[in-house]
């Protein structure tokens, strides 16, 4: 249990809900999702929820995430499994096992690296194999702060669940205009997933819950001016009222001015404490797990004397050994009083305390470092590697990013290499427009040559993602001409310029290029481009009309098994390309399962751009076949997932044309009016 106050005042309402729901539970699968603003106590509400389960003899796996944890690897899913592992490990497979073991880095993935498949699928059977012994609850404080490695396995595992008695209880800040976490909505039943809206507390129970923890200093009227001042948000009040006690309150009759005043207060509380105080919770604040033997490794045999001193203040909780902020807003004042100096010299301590997380290691390193630094560029170049074979292309993407930082100018084919290592990863976890970015640096920076050749061919790749094939095929014809003699390069290169003529309407000339760049395919015997590059021939083969070549097809999909790595972009399997053609000769039930198939990678996968395009196809499929609410749904997910991409509008065009094609075929004139005028302004 966390050592602090969880004292529930005005909450029956939703206690009574809490409880109806955790009674369900051995009944299969449902969730609970507590939504509020910062400080309103959705936290509390929460850990109410966890000791009720216990007291039921439920099963609980719990993780607290924090802002800076989302850059780290499987940090959340290691939080809930980490005590359990060698149980279930010795109910898993082997492969699943130790694919579990590489993602928790428990061991080394050197010789096996993991994806997240395999992850996913060990979590899956480890919740199998815990709600095979009873009810289980997994709960989890601020999802809006889980890392997205293991957001992924864990909506992967959720959605595969059927009747086991398994619980969900999660908090989310409204504020941050999510859509439900970790795929809530499409894991479970209609009815399975209720909403508490934590809001405003009620005026009688603040000044309950004021004076349990100051006192009864507090008049009446002062406690309605300060539910008046705070808008109900029962931290923000404690936190006025600790100042009013302490006579630096605004003065009455002032406005509180919030969030502002606010910090300023937070700002006060941490000031309050000494300055050797406030730099063990430096400590705390620069450390995304954060716990008292890193700061004794720091501050030696006082750290303990002061966190019972920042525990005394009420700025810390205590969970056995972990430390955190009873509100973030303390750690980030703490890292705001601190020069850059210090932060620096704290990062390089921090990189040295026994038993620190690989990644974050590395990451105290880059932080600490004030020049670039060869040898820590090249740990940051390993860490993202390692990020990447365990699944977590989005961590690999920053980690490369920080490698780039810190290479020396004159290491150019590091520079090179390591930006397009982080273009390459920000693709894979779904932020295209930060990898071009990137590359449009990268270009400008880089002299005519084959590695800038590199990077305007990638940089072509991209821009088709934001409607612009023109750019697209103009980049590609200036990566052609500076590619010089490097076959490979040239070879992937026609392939691009492939796409981009037949997308800019000229089909014979993309015949042209697909069967150059099969014939440049074949030299190399590079299995990944020969079926990329087989399948787009059968594609452009069909578009002139020449019928459908199934035979290149087969050879292809026979290819495409043997290639994973070499899909950056969904769109261009031959899988892909049979779906779509099978879809254009209305043979709806062949092309469905394909289009699902590869969905259901992606999703797992954590690439949204691809998903969304998908659900069109999907939605334009069903739309066809009659079957309009399924459309319809398609249409919907495909817009949500393209707000995932950062590049709404070329995806929502398609997914606003799905949806005005859903209304006309049902008769919605308006409806279907409205989408199409939406869709021609977005595009």
């Amino acid at each position: 249990m966390v050592e602090g106050r969880d004292d529930v005042f005005g909450r029956d309402a939703e206690l009574s809900v809490v409880s109806e729901i955790l009674d369900e539970v051995p009944q299969g699968p449902i969730a609970l999702l507590l939504t509020g603003e910062a400080g309103f106590g959705k936290t509390t509400l929460w850990r109410r929820c966890l000791e009720s389960a216990r007291q039921r003899s439920y099963r609980v796996l719990a993780c607290r995430p924090v802002e800076s944890e989302t850059k780290l690897s499987f940090a959340a899913l290691g939080d809930l499994l980490g005590d359990i592992v060698d149980e279930v490990d010795l109910g898993l497979p082997p492969p699943q096992a130790r694919a579990l073991d590489v993602a928790l880095l428990r061991v080394d993935p050197e010789d096996a690296p993991s994806d997240s498949r395999a992850v996913s699928l060990a979590v899956l059977a480890a919740l199998r194999l815990l709600t095979a012994e009873g009810p289980l609850i997994v709960a989890v404080d601020d999802a809006q702060w889980l890392d997205p490695s293991s957001a992924r396995v864990l909506e992967f595992a959720f959605r595969r669940l059927e009747s086991e008695p398994l619980g969900v209880i999660a908090t989310l800040r409204s504020s941050q205009r999510m859509p439900f976490p970790l795929g809530l909505e499409r894991s479970l039943p209609e009815g399975r997933l209720p909403t508490i809206p934590v809001g405003p507390l009620p005026r009688q129970a603040m000044g309950e819950l004021l004076r349990s923890r100051v006192g009864d200093v507090l008049t009446h009227s002062r406690v309605g001016r300060l539910h008046a001042m705070s808008g109900g948000n029962p931290f923000f009040a404690l936190e006025i009222a600790r100042a009013m006690v302490r006579g630096d309150a605004p003065a009455a009759g002032e406005a509180l001015p919030i969030p502002s005043s606010l910090r300023e207060l937070v700002r006060r509380r941490v000031v309050a404490l000494s300055e050797r105080d406030r730099d063990m919770l430096l400590v705390v604040a620069a450390r995304s797990t954060p716990t008292v033997g890193a700061v004794e490794s720091i501050h030696g045999d006082a750290a303990r004397d002061g966190l019972a001193r920042a525990l005394e203040a009420g700025l810390i909780e205590l969970d056995g050994d972990h430390v955190r902020f009873s509100h973030p807003l303390f750690g980030s004042a703490i890292l705001s009083e601190a020069s850059p100096e210090r932060l620096r010299e704290l990062h390089r301590l921090l990189a040295e305390v026994p038993g620190t997380d690989p990644e974050e290691r590395v990451r105290h390193l880059a932080l600490g470092a004030d020049a670039p630094d060869a040898a820590v560029a090249a740990e940051l170049d390993r860490a993202a590697r390692l990020a990447g074979s365990r699944g977590a292309p989005d961590a690999a993407a920053e980690l490369c990013e920080m490698a780039v930082r810190l290479t020396p100018a004159d290491r150019a084919d590091h520079l090179l290499d390591r930006t397009l290592e982080s273009a390459k990863y920000h693709v894979a976890a779904g932020d295209a427009v930060r990898a071009r970015h990137l590359l449009e640096a990268t270009v400008d920076a880089s002299p005519p040559g084959s590695g800038r050749a590199r990077a305007l061919m990638f940089l072509g790749a991209i821009r088709p993602s934001e409607g612009s094939w023109a750019k697209a095929l103009e980049l590609y014809e200036q990566a052609l001409a500076e590619a010089g003699t490097d076959d490979a390069l040239r070879g992937r290169i026609e392939q691009g310029l492939a796409y981009a003529h037949l997308f800019t309407g000229d089909t014979p000339t993309a015949e042209l290029h697909a069967r150059t760049a099969l014939e440049v395919a074949e030299r190399g015997h590079d299995v990944g481009p020969i079926a990329e590059a087989l399948g787009f021939v059968a594609y452009v083969e069909f578009a002139l009309g020449n019928g459908f070549r199934r035979d290149l097809l087969d050879r292809a999909m026979q290819l495409e098994e043997l290639a994973e790595d070499h899909w950056a972009w969904d769109e261009t399997r031959p899988t892909y390309t049979l779906a779509q053609i099978l879809k254009f000769t209305d043979d709806f039930d062949e092309a469905r399962p394909l289009f699902h198939d590869i969905l259901t990678r992606v999703v797992e996968r954590g690439r949204p751009h691809s998903a969304s395009w998908l659900h069109f196809h999907l939605a334009e499929l069903e739309c066809w076949a009659g079957r309009w609410d399924t459309a319809e749904e398609h249409a919907r997910r495909g817009v949500q997932a393209a707000l995932q991409t950062g590049e709404t509008a070329h995806y929502r065009t398609f997914s606003l044309y799905a949806d005005a094609l859903v209304a006309a075929q049902r008769g919605d004139v308006d409806v279907s009016r409205a989408a199409a005028i939406e869709g021609l302004a977005v595009a």
